[in-house]
């Protein structure tokens, strides 16, 4: 099994810590392509990032803070992505977002995983957990991804190239609604699951609907998924042989924290082999 040898860029992990500098070169870029929606989005993220720059430089208050870094402000910075603008989300350090945070909570408070000695996959790396994870010397740690320079490994959650057995805990987040054969992918991470492992999957639900959505072509207006989950999913996760425990950070918390740390409203999926 071959290493990723495309890791990240000197230059792209500096970018990454410029938000508005990366949103200014991701302008242009819409603009060369005429891709004029996307370049809307990005010039409003840009003005308003730059609006939270403008205020914490002239009047800093620790109003919020993120749970992954400690990183302190008035409020989070806007998070941009294919579809519009998301205000007071983003961890301007780290890059952490909402539904990130309220796992951070689930980690440290439920699953108590900083105290153990794991092994662990992560499916579809975020680079805020990442960096936590692949710092920990409590655990072994190996990511993958279909294509991302940030994953360790390049390969499809279909197709895992490990052993039966291999893993006590997987991360599965926001990877399994760009899946098109889904079914197979729950039955790839539970064999290289252990007896006994767990797997952490929040990955497209739409809490607010039963049946899920399957999508003919993959679009922009969809973030290029083939599909929305509903409530059914419990149902496909289960013929997968996974028993589910259900977690909802955000309602657990007071109204404080929920502001203080910015948490998501995502139910938590934990799934067990």
């Amino acid at each position: 099994m071959k290493k990723n040898q495309f890791k990240e860029s000197a230059f792209r992990i500096w970018l990454a810590q410029q938000p508005a500098t990366k949103l200014f070169i991701k302008a242009i870029l819409d603009l060369v392509k005429f891709d004029f929606f996307q370049f809307k989005i990005s010039v409003e993220g840009w003005f308003k990032t730059n609006v939270c720059h403008f205020k914490r430089f002239f009047k800093n208050k620790k109003n919020v803070e993120c749970n992954f870094c400690g990183w302190t402000g008035n409020k989070f910075y806007p998070h941009v992505t294919t579809s519009g603008v998301q205000e007071n989300e983003k961890c301007p350090v780290c890059h952490s977002i909402p539904r990130y945070r309220s796992l951070m909570k689930f980690l440290k408070e439920d699953l108590s995983l900083f105290e153990k000695e794991i092994k662990i996959l992560e499916v579809g790396p975020n680079r805020s957990l990442q960096n936590i994870l692949i710092n920990n010397s409590n655990f072994d740690y190996i990511s993958v991804d279909l294509k991302s320079p940030q994953a360790m490994y390049h390969m499809d959650v279909t197709d895992l190239k490990f052993d039966d057995n291999s893993f006590d805990l997987i991360f599965c987040i926001s990877v399994m609604q760009y899946v098109d054969d889904d079914i197979k992918g729950f039955e790839e991470l539970k064999r290289v699951l252990k007896p006994n492992g767990q797997l952490i999957f929040a990955s497209g639900i739409d809490e607010t609907i039963e049946t899920t959505i399957e999508y003919k072509e993959r679009t922009v207006e969809h973030n290029f998924t083939v599909r929305t989950y509903g409530w059914d999913i419990i149902e496909k996760i289960k013929s997968a042989g996974f028993k589910i425990k259900l977690f909802n950070p955000y309602k657990k918390s007071s109204k404080e924290e929920r502001i203080k740390y910015g948490l998501g409203t995502h139910t938590i999926f934990l799934l067990e082999k």
